[in-house]
């Protein structure tokens, strides 16, 4: 019980690290750039290109990993890696050649600035690619290895050197698209040669059989490409709205984030291995978490307007863009210990390895959000992606719901 809360706490210290240099850059980008349609444009498009990351990540955490545990050896390694790479040449090549064609689809509402600054940015986003897929399979077995610390460092450097990078180039919108991407390269080649060194060396050389491999991975990549579509319908609609607002509707949820990214990341990651390993002492540790959670819920909900007017209030944002986001910070932070909820115990699905109930859960919840926004957003623009993003994050917390209570009835 001990180790596990100190396995906790101490990845949440190294994540808040992490989120606060990623919140201090939000913070200088609002400061230097404000809310504009060229900044809406490189939101999406970085929206886009680190969704893939995300996904692979977890379908790797997911989907291989557990699965293969200790008996992971080169040959897996080198075969997936593979694999990886073609998938990124894949991507690079249709994100750059087709960038026009991907910035009407997931941005039709963007005017003539928005849409060049979308497009110009995937171009160059899609070059990002080979570092995010292939850390994502660095970072997903370093983590089952509890080898957090390396990730997170080499995230805190990339960080780091984007906050730089940003601050040399900012009498240009442009800066920040080449900061992510040279402090995505710098932290690809860290965590590559950690990984090369702490694990790669040590592992088997002989072949060990991945049937099974195929089924986690395509479900985990299934279920979490229709999480992430939602983020990107968020923004599809919001490009309808009035330049700024995507940037506006991303700093809002950058405050929500930094919980949700520090403390609710830290024990999923935790709780996937402990889930995996059958083991029982993670009980209270998660009644206390989410007890955590809904506090901080409450803070940012009563709170919203003077913690936005705090943090972004200052330099090119004006008291226009507070409001906005506030109502941003005020309406997401309900959803808060909710998401976190579907976020921690889905883990326990995942070790199971029952992926079809969430599949099927994501999908549906995904469909009605659509609709929801598709038939309300003329009357109530950002209320109604607002409000749709609410009700497809505790939807997903109630299909858990649904899921344990079957399983408590079958026990029964």
């Amino acid at each position: 019980m001990i180790n596990f809360k100190r396995s906790i706490t101490t990845l949440t210290l190294i994540l808040l690290l992490l989120r606060i240099l990623g919140f201090f850059r939000t913070l200088e980008i609002a400061y230097l750039f404000g809310a504009q349609e060229s900044l809406d444009g490189i939101f999406l498009a970085l929206s886009l290109v680190l969704s893939f990351y995300a996904i692979t990540l977890k379908a790797f955490s997911e989907g291989i990993i557990p699965y293969l545990g200790k008996h992971f050896t080169q040959v897996d390694f080198l075969r997936i890696l593979g694999k990886v790479l073609l998938i990124a040449i894949t991507l690079n090549v249709i994100l750059y050649y087709f960038a026009d064609e991907i910035t009407c689809v997931i941005g039709p509402g963007f005017g003539e600035i928005g849409a060049q600054t979308a497009s110009r940015s995937i171009r160059i986003f899609s070059f990002m690619v080979y570092p995010l897929l292939c850390n994502s399979l660095f970072a997903a077995y370093l983590n089952y290895t509890k080898n957090y610390n390396l990730v997170y460092v080499g995230d805190i450097i990339r960080n780091i050197i984007s906050v730089l990078l940003i601050y040399i180039w900012s009498d240009n919108v442009f800066g920040l698209v080449i900061a992510w991407f040279i402090g995505s390269w710098i932290s690809f080649l860290y965590i590559g040669q950690k990984f090369w060194y702490k694990v790669y060396t040590t592992l088997d050389r002989a072949i060990h059989p991945g049937e099974r491999l195929k089924t986690g991975v395509i479900y985990s990549t299934l279920i979490n490409m229709t999480i992430y579509a939602s983020v990107i319908i968020d923004k599809l609609f919001l490009s309808f709205s009035t330049g700024g607002t995507i940037s506006n509707f991303t700093y809002g949820n950058a405050l929500r984030a930094i919980i949700l990214s520090t403390f609710v990341a830290a024990a999923s990651k935790i709780f996937l291995v402990e889930f995996t390993n059958n083991t029982s002492h993670y009980k209270k540790s998660l009644i206390n978490t989410f007890l955590i959670l809904t506090s901080c819920s409450i803070i940012l909900y009563l709170f919203s307007f003077s913690i936005s007017k705090f943090f972004f209030y200052r330099g090119e944002i004006s008291l226009v863009d507070i409001h906005t986001i506030s109502t941003v910070l005020k309406l997401v932070a309900l959803s808060l210990p909710f998401y976190s909820f579907y976020e921690i115990l889905s883990q326990k699905i995942f070790s199971q390895r029952n992926y079809p109930f969430i599949l099927r859960a994501a999908l549906f919840l995904l469909l009605v959000k659509t609709l929801i926004c598709y038939f309300t957003y003329d009357d109530y623009g950002l209320y109604s992606v607002l409000w749709s993003k609410i009700f497809f994050e505790i939807g997903l917390s109630i299909s858990i719901f649904i899921y344990f209570g079957k399983q408590y009835i079958k026990i029964k």
